[in-house]
């Protein structure tokens, strides 16, 4: 059962205790809980049915912000789970249509992003790089840590799919940055599985391996599984590099190695094929 940082009743609980009487925004808040942990799970389709019932709630409380913010929860299982585009699509724009109706720029900036990954599913990376340049200045000057990494991490996704190494190398190593500045685990590890997904499509195994297998330590500590889902997108498999006897021993090292050694080798491999772009 999960549990709030204060070590109250997690969001299932308190959605088990909820009556018909629950006010909607409560009610919203307490699904928008229960989907987040869902899906940074991977468990896609709990957080798709914990996010409909996010945006029937808000529906109810008629507030266009916080409907805003409910769809451009709901957008985010359907966009990543690849469940059904047309859905994810309208829902998406919806939420954009509503951040900029009542002016939040910090939620339009996120929905940006959002839109960028649909656009690279499709295959449209011209698309999704405009829609995460026009996310960037605003998220920069709004100082949003968390979602800077994101953005920043997604163009350095596009990057590696156009076969640009100098920008892939650039938006990585300053998407790391920022999650270690945020903090953020999840982000992290997704990042070092970027480096060793561009390693990997550059010829250097060594390096690819080593991180691979530091990433593998880390998603079993933290939990975080969104990276099959990233190399399903990339076609990456690091699992041949932990079996392979000439990168087997660098896994190995990667697995044992502390995180603040993976780190410092994450940025010195970027910082070595980046390009700062104009």
């Amino acid at each position: 059962m999960a549990t709030s940082p204060r070590g109250g009743p997690g969001p299932e609980r308190a959605l088990a205790q909820a009556g018909d009487g629950t006010p909607p925004d409560l009610l919203a808040a307490a699904h928008e809980a229960a989907g987040g942990l869902a899906y940074w799970l991977g468990d896609f389709a709990a957080a798709t049915a914990h996010y409909e019932a996010e945006v029937a709630a808000a529906r109810e409380h008629g507030d266009p912000a916080t409907m805003a913010q409910a769809l451009y929860n709901l957008a985010f299982p359907l966009v990543f789970g690849a469940t059904d585009t047309a859905w994810a699509t309208e829902t998406a724009h919806e939420a954009e249509r509503l951040f900029r109706e009542v002016g939040d720029r910090a939620g339009l900036a996120r929905t940006l992003w959002l839109m960028a990954n649909q656009a690279v599913d499709r295959g449209d990376t011209a698309r999704a790089r405009a829609y995460c340049l026009e996310a960037l200045p605003t998220l920069r000057e709004l100082g949003e840590t968390f979602m800077l990494g994101w953005c920043l991490f997604t163009l350095g996704g596009i990057a590696i799919h156009d076969g640009d190494v100098a920008d892939a190398g650039h938006r990585l190593s300053e998407a790391l940055a920022q999650f270690e500045a945020a903090g953020d685990v999840s982000g992290i590890v997704l990042v070092l599985d970027a480096v060793a997904t561009l390693a990997h499509r550059v010829g250097d195994l060594v390096t690819a391996a080593r991180l691979s297998g530091a990433v593998a330590r880390l998603e079993a500590i933290s939990g975080t599984a969104l990276n099959p889902t990233n190399r399903q997108i990339f076609g990456f498999d690091p699992l041949p590099l932990r079996d392979d006897p000439a990168t087997a021993g660098a896994w190995r090292a990667g697995h044992d190695d502390s995180t603040d050694a993976i780190l410092a080798a994450a940025r010195e491999w970027t910082a070595e094929r980046a390009s700062t772009p104009a």
